[in-house]
C-alpha cells in the first residue's frame, strides 16, 4: 500500500516537474505601471497574478498548469525620472517583486530612436542607470533593460535605398546603448525585442548583428500554433548557440487582433498553455533557450480558458452541390462553401483567401479551383470528379498581407452529386472533459472535443505511467466524441487518461491529462 502511494506521488511529481522546467516565464507590462506602483491593491493583484497565472489551480490538466511568472518587462519612464519620492516607490516595488522571486526589467523604446531621435533613447538609458546607482540595496535595482525599437516601422524602411541606412543607424545605436550598460559593470543585462522575420534576410545578417551585440533577444513570435512557434524560433536559437552566453526568449501574443492566427486571444489560456508546453518541451535543455514571454499583462489577465465564445461565429459549412453547365456545355461538379461569419467579404477573398481540401483518410491535399460567388459563398471545383467522393475536411484559410493565416476548418461528407452535411455542433477548441461517473466501478464515460480533422489518441495508464488501454488511435473529423471505458480487469486505484491530438492541416498540437478513480 505504501509503495503504491509513493509511486503514484512520484509519478505526479515527475509530470509536474516536466511541465515547469523552463527557466523563464515573463510578461510585458506597458499601460498599467503607474497604478501598480502607487496602489497597494492593484499591486497585490498583479503579484497574485504572477504567482498564480490562469490555470495554476487546474491540477487535472497537466499542460494547462503554467509556471509562475518570474520576470516582468516593465514600462515606467515617468517614475524613473520623477522626483525622489516617486522613485522611492518604484524602488520599493522592485524590492517587493524580488522578494517574491520576480525579476523586473526596465522596458522602453520608440522607432525613431533608430535614426532621428537617438538622443531620447540615450537620455532614457542614462536615467535608468542613475536610478539603479542610487538604489540602497541590490534588491531595489532593475535586473535588466529591454529596448523595443522597431526600425522597420519607419517610412523609409520600405525603400531598399534607405533601408540599409536605417539599419546601420539602428545597429550603431544599440551598440552604443550596450556599451553604456556594460561600462557601469553592475550586472545589469541589456536586450532587445525583435520580430520573428529578422532571420529571413540573406545570410540572416539582421539577426546575427543583434545577437552579437546584446545579452539576449526577446523574439516576438506572434503565431498561435506550437509547430509554427518552434519553426520560427529555430534560426534564432541555433545562432545564439554559436555565441557564448547569448539567450533567446520566445514571445507570444494575447491581444485581440484582426488576424486570429497571430494571437492566443481566440484560443484562450488553456490552448495557449498546451502549445507552450510543446514549445518548452522541444527547446528544453537548449543552452540559448531562456523561456517564454507573454504579451501583455493587461490582455493576458482577461483570457478565458477556452477563449472567445465558440457561438460568436458561424463556421464555414458546405450547403449545396450540383452540376452546372459551362459555356461549352460540359459539366463540372462543385461544392458551395458558406463563409458567413468568417470575417471575409468578396473583395478580401479575392485578395488572397485559399481553400484547402484534405482527404480525411490519407491526409493528402486535393487540388482544384475555386471562385467567389454571391452571398458569402465560395465555389470549389475538384480537378478530378473521382476526388469528390469520400470524407473530407474543408479548411478555409484567409491570408493577410503579412502572410498570416486565419484557419477555420469543417468536416463534411462529399459525393459527386450531393453533399451530406453532418448534423452536429462543431467545437471550436480541443477539450478533454472529466470522466463520468468518477469514482467509477467498473465503467465510466470519457468525452472529448476535436475542432478540426486530427490524428487523435486517447489512452489510459496506471500510476506507474504504464499504458493499460488505448481507446482511440485514429484520424477523426471535427466533433465531440464519447468513449465508454470498462475497467473490470483492473484493481482499485488512481488512473490517468490522456488525449493527444494533432490537426491534419495546420499541425496544431494538443495534449491533456486527467485523473480518475476506480473504486471497487
Amino acid at each position: 500500500m505504501k509503495k503504491s502511494f509513493f509511486l503514484r506521488l512520484l509519478f505526479v511529481f515527475i509530470l509536474t516537474a516536466d511541465i515547469n522546467s523552463q527557466d523563464v516565464r515573463a510578461i510585458w507590462l506597458w499601460g498599467e505601471s503607474t497604478d501598480i506602483i502607487v496602489n497597494t491593491t492593484v499591486r497585490q493583484d498583479f503579484f497574485n497574478f504572477c504567482l498564480n497565472p490562469p490555470g495554476s489551480e487546474n491540477e487535472n490538466s497537466i499542460p494547462t498548469n503554467p509556471r509562475p511568472i518570474n520576470r516582468v518587462y516593465f514600462y515606467c519612464p515617468t517614475y524613473v525620472r520623477a522626483d525622489s519620492g516617486r522613485r522611492v516607490k518604484l524602488h520599493t516595488f522592485i524590492k517587493e517583486a524580488h522578494q517574491l522571486g520576480i525579476e523586473i526589467e526596465y522596458l522602453d523604446g520608440s522607432s525613431d530612436w533608430a535614426t532621428t531621435n537617438q538622443s531620447s533613447g540615450k537620455q532614457r538609458l542614462k536615467e535608468v542607470l542613475k536610478f539603479n546607482a542610487e538604489a540602497i540595496t541590490p534588491e531595489e535595482k532593475f535586473d535588466g533593460i529591454q529596448y523595443d525599437v522597431e526600425p522597420y516601422l519607419l517610412s523609409g524602411w520600405s525603400e531598399a535605398s534607405t533601408r540599409m541606412q536605417i539599419w546601420n543607424s539602428f545597429i550603431g545605436f544599440i551598440t552604443e546603448m550596450k556599451g553604456m550598460v556594460d561600462s557601469v559593470n553592475d550586472g545589469t543585462y541589456f536586450g532587445v525585442a525583435i520580430p520573428r522575420w529578422y532571420d529571413t534576410k540573406p545570410g540572416m545578417e539582421y539577426l546575427k548583428n543583434l545577437i552579437n551585440i546584446v545579452d539576449y533577444v526577446a523574439m516576438m513570435d506572434y503565431v498561435d500554433t506550437e509547430q509554427r512557434i518552434i519553426n520560427d524560433a529555430q534560426d534564432e536559437i541555433n545562432y545564439a548557440n554559436t555565441v557564448s552566453g547569448k539567450k533567446v526568449i520566445i514571445g507570444v501574443e494575447t491581444k485581440e487582433l484582426d488576424t486570429e492566427t497571430t494571437s492566443f486571444n481566440e484560443e484562450g489560456w488553456g490552448n495557449m498553455e498546451s502549445m507552450l508546453y510543446g514549445v518548452d518541451k522541444f527547446y528544453r535543455g537548449n543552452e540559448s533557450y531562456d523561456g517564454i514571454a507573454i504579451h501583455a499583462y493587461n490582455y493576458y489577465k482577461k483570457l478565458t480558458q477556452f477563449g472567445t465564445d465558440s457561438m460568436d461565429f458561424t463556421p464555414p459549412t458546405v450547403i449545396d452541390v450540383s452540376f452546372i453547365p459551362d459555356s461549352t456545355g460540359s459539366y463540372f461538379d462543385f461544392h458551395v462553401v458558406d463563409i458567413t461569419g468568417v470575417g471575409l467579404n468578396e473583395e478580401a477573398s479575392l485578395n488572397g483567401a485559399k481553400i484547402y481540401i484534405i482527404n480525411g483518410t490519407s491526409e493528402s491535399e486535393l487540388s482544384g479551383n475555386w471562385k467567389v460567388a454571391e452571398d458569402n459563398h465560395l465555389l470549389f471545383y475538384p480537378d478530378s470528379l473521382n476526388d469528390a467522393n469520400g470524407d473530407y475536411i474543408y479548411n478555409l484559410s484567409p491570408v493577410d498581407l503579412s502572410g498570416n493565416k486565419n484557419n477555420v476548418e469543417d468536416s463534411i461528407t462529399v459525393s459527386t452529386t450531393s453533399v451530406e452535411q453532418k448534423t452536429r455542433a462543431v467545437p471550436k477548441y480541443f477539450n478533454l472533459y472529466q470522466n463520468y461517473p468518477n469514482p467509477f466501478n467498473p465503467a465510466t464515460n470519457i468525452k472529448y472535443s476535436v475542432p478540426a480533422g486530427s490524428k487523435v489518441r486517447l489512452e489510459i495508464y496506471n500510476s506507474l505511467g504504464e499504458v493499460v488501454s488505448v481507446l482511440t488511435d485514429k484520424i477523426q473529423s471535427a466533433g465531440t466524441y464519447e468513449e465508454n471505458y470498462y475497467a473490470s480487469n483492473l484493481s482499485s486505484g488512481i488512473y490517468f487518461y490522456s488525449l493527444t491530438a494533432t490537426t491534419l492541416k495546420s499541425k496544431n498540437y494538443f495534449r491533456s491529462i486527467k485523473k480518475m478513480i476506480l473504486l471497487k
